[in-house]
C-alpha cells in the first residue's frame, strides 16, 4: 500500500510477522519486524508464498509461527538479541527494558536450535530459488 504526495511516497510496512500474510495480500509494501534481522530469506519466502498450503511456503509459515512463539514466550526482547548474538550480529544480550540475567539456559538451547533450523530452511530455500 503506497501513498504518494508530490515527490514523497510512503508505504505501509508490517512489523508483526503473525499478520504478515494477510497484510501482504491486502497490499502492504513490505515487512520491518525483528525477524528480518534474523533471517531475510524466511521473510522473503513468506512474502512470496503468503498462503501456501504445502511446500517451502508452508514450511516458512510453520517455522515463523514457532519462532514467533519462542521469541514471545522466552523473554522478548532478550530472546531476539540472543538469536542475533548467536548469528554474530550482537556482542551482548543486554536490553534497556529487561534483565538479561533472567534468560535461562533452556531458552538459550532453544534459541540455538532455531538458528540451526533457520540455516537448514535457508539452504532448502536457496535450492528452490535456483530451480
Amino acid at each position: 500500500c503506497w501513498v504518494c504526495l508530490g515527490v514523497w511516497c510512503f508505504g505501509l510496512y508490517n512489523a508483526n510477522v503473525e499478520t504478515l500474510a494477510a497484510t501482504i495480500l491486502k497490499g502492504a509494501a513490505g515487512f520491518s519486524g525483528v525477524l528480518a534481522n534474523v533471517t531475510v530469506k524466511l521473510v522473503r519466502c513468506l512474502m512470496e508464498y503468503p498462503l501456501a498450503e504445502s511446500g517451502i511456503g508452508k514450511k516458512a509459515q510453520i517455522l515463523t509461527e514457532e519462532l514467533s512463539n519462542f521469541l514471545s514466550n522466552s523473554y522478548y526482547p532478550v530472546s531476539a538479541k540472543v538469536l542475533l548474538m548467536e548469528m554474530g550480529i550482537f556482542k551482548s544480550i543486554n536490553t534497556r527494558v529487561k534483565n538479561s540475567e533472567l534468560f535461562t539456559d533452556k531458552m538459550l538451547k532453544e534459541g540455538k536450535e532455531f538458528i540451526t533450523r533457520i540455516k537448514e530452511f535457508e539452504i532448502e530455500y536457496d535450492k528452490k530459488s535456483k530451480m
